[in-house]
């Protein structure tokens, strides 16, 4: 999410940034990462509780009323955060911008063997491009270093032939990585992946 929208989400809901950053480090958590949220809370002095925090998002309509906020002193599951599904489309709107930007770079057809070969179909994996930016965003933690990363990758990978697999495999099997290591070692020595299609 660009700062811009990162702004217009946090006027439109009238966030405080650290809970903006609690919103992200819980949708992280719901997805099997709760070691940033953990790492947060343990190590950052905070200027009131967690409970704090989610009886804000509550008061603000970002966490859903229906939620019963943890005691001070018991167990917190962030799988159990019972978010606004307004909100959520809505942040999933916002930070669709790096997903955007990641679909309209990618190259949108590769020759095999003098056939055209379509690079970007998400509609196997994803309902619809919400979906497949949302799926982006969260696999690079919705951070714009690692989205600079991941785009200098890509370029890499266009400027050399490297991309012979679709932007969903590009996205969920983090082929970006191995274009990075490539990119830095300088090594493309019999490299061919067109057998991944």
């Amino acid at each position: 999410m660009s700062i811009d929208r990162e702004l217009d989400f946090m006027i439109k809901y009238q966030l405080l940034p650290e809970e903006l950053l609690i919103i992200k480090l819980i949708f992280l958590a719901q997805e099997d990462h709760s070691e940033y949220l953990s790492k947060y809370f343990s190590q950052m002095s905070l200027k009131g509780t967690p409970r704090d925090t989610l009886l804000s998002l509550q008061e603000k309509g970002i966490i859903n009323k229906s939620y019963k906020i943890p005691a001070v002193g018991t167990a917190f599951n962030p799988k159990d955060v019972d978010f606004n599904k307004v909100v959520i489309k809505s942040f999933m709107q916002h930070s669709g911008d790096m997903g955007m930007e990641l679909f309209m770079s990618y190259p949108s057809f590769v020759n095999i063997n003098g056939k055209n070969c379509s690079l970007k179909n998400i509609s196997k994996l994803f309902k619809n491009m919400d979906d497949f930016c949302f799926a982006y965003g969260k696999s690079i933690k919705f951070n714009p270093d690692m989205h600079l990363r991941v785009m200098n990758a890509l370029e890499f990978g266009k400027e050399n032939g490297l991309l012979h697999y679709g932007v969903c495999e590009f996205l969920i099997s983090m082929k970006w990585l191995e274009i990075e290591e490539m990119r830095i070692s300088g090594n493309l020595n019999g490299y061919n992946n067109t057998e991944l299609l």
